[in-house]
């Protein structure tokens, strides 16, 4: 007999999954009302947290773009090459 993960670890999951998607969106609201800082702001936590949260960053490096932040362009260039040189 196998074993399956407790019910409340699939739910667990689930809305996790949700939450992340659900703050993914509203960073590209607040991109598509002008409000770069507050995207900024959402995104940055997002990647902090999963930096792997591939969704949220083209919004991230967009408002990064409008806000001038050449610098952090630059360095996350170089974690994506570290990370995806076959890219």
């Amino acid at each position: 007999m196998g074993r399956h993960p407790p019910r409340q670890l699939h739910l667990l999951t689930y809305f996790t999954y949700w939450f992340w998607l659900v703050l993914g969106r509203q960073a590209d609201w607040h991109y598509q009302r002008g409000e770069y800082q507050r995207c900024y702001d959402v995104a940055q936590g997002l990647l902090e947290t999963d930096p792997y949260h591939l969704t949220c960053l083209p919004v991230y490096l967009a408002a990064t773009l409008e806000l001038r932040r050449k610098n952090e362009l630059f360095l996350r260039a170089h974690k994506l090459m570290e990370e995806y040189p076959d890219r």
